[in-house]
């Protein structure tokens, strides 16, 4: 695949969003195309001046709502040129306001909540000064429920074949991968909704091997239709603002369904390696050449908001028992402004600018 990730104007989701009416459509297609045409800072400038001019019109509610679309479009091409330029801690300075501005002005319950969330969480850790931020990522009557379950999570960047002594665990992988699995406990395939689209979902012959395969899948997707014996996954609190990624996402899912277990985490480094993915791993950011494209993989973490996605795994792996796992347990020691500078050494974010 390894397609450039474009820029996609981001509006409120939802019934009551009055998204495909023609001015709001309209709105939407200059948002779009002129941060294609002009770049992060030259389309936030051209927002502003609408904005600005905006001021004079009567305000309707479709009027309301279009100002509202310019102006988290106008904050997000501002993050997005700060983070393409290496100016992390004024990204979520700029991030910060983006929430504030869809907490305070949003007709989407979704979307206050998800702001709210992503503001507590970094306030917790020291980003952002709120008051009556919530206690954790997860209701804590979730962490009262034990299992004695044991997992094996293998990543995209494990450098060796799974260890078999961890054959008493249930192997988990986050892409189908040829590799023989049936010493283990058991094993669960839990894929994003991207790749089960692009990859699973028409594919008869591929959908069936896995189902041999694999004693359960889980697609993290909430819009394609998920046949039996797949699963949809449970979806943590998320939207346009920020939002965890795969192992976060993995983790909330075991920890919802199952409560406090204990795990071995092998070959996930928060996007810290240069380079990205093993050579048996499937990812659809690869190029023609094979190669991953770190465009691709710096628009996937700017989406997904790079110290959210990092805080959210840090406060998730305290709830669970993590046993070896040095090097992911080396990595989440570390503090959000430590991480954020050695993701700046390591992802070339410059990229982002590629529309």
């Amino acid at each position: 695949m390894g397609k450039k990730t474009r820029y996609r104007e981001i509006y409120d989701s939802g019934f009551n969003a009055p998204n495909l009416i023609l001015k709001v459509k309209v709105t939407r297609f200059l948002v779009r195309h002129s941060v294609r045409l002009l770049g992060f800072k030259k389309a936030a400038h051209l927002l502003a001046v609408i904005l600005f001019f905006m001021r004079l019109a009567v305000n309707s509610n479709n009027t309301i709502y279009i100002k509202y679309i310019l102006m988290i479009n106008k904050l997000n091409a501002e993050y997005l040129y700060l983070l393409s330029t290496y100016d992390m801690l004024k990204a979520v300075s700029k991030k910060n306001s983006w929430a504030e501005y869809v907490n305070q002005n949003s007709k989407s319950t979704k979307a206050k909540c998800a702001a709210k969330a992503y503001l507590s969480l970094i306030s917790r850790h020291g980003f952002y000064d709120m008051h009556n931020a919530y206690d954790s990522v997860i209701h804590s009557s979730v962490t009262k429920r034990k299992s004695d379950l044991k997992f094996y999570i293998y990543g995209p960047n494990s450098k060796f074949t799974p260890n078999k002594k961890y054959k008493d665990y249930i192997i988990i992988f986050l892409k189908p991968i040829d590799l023989d699995i049936t010493h283990f406990k058991g094993s669960i395939l839990f894929i994003n909704g991207i790749f089960y689209r692009n990859v699973v979902s028409d594919n008869l012959i591929l959908r069936n091997d896995l189902i041999k395969k694999y004693e359960q899948i889980i697609v993290s997707c909430r819009t394609s239709i998920i046949r039996d014996p797949f699963k949809r996954a449970k979806f943590p609190l998320g939207e346009n603002i920020a939002g965890c990624m795969g192992l976060g996402r993995l983790l909330y899912n075991l920890l919802m369904s199952h409560g406090v277990f204990t795990c071995v985490i092998e070959g996930f480094d928060c996007y810290l390696d240069s380079e990205m993915y093993s050579s048996y791993y499937p990812s659809l950011a690869r190029d023609k050449n094979f190669l991953v494209d770190e465009q691709v993989i710096c628009s996937g973490l700017a989406g997904h908001d790079p110290l959210f996605n990092f805080l959210y795994l840090k406060e998730v792996l305290e709830m669970v028992k993590i046993v070896d796992s040095r090097a992911l347990k080396d990595i989440v020691k570390m503090t959000g402004k430590e991480y954020l500078l050695e993701l700046s050494k390591v992802r070339k974010f410059e990229t982002l600018q590629q529309q």
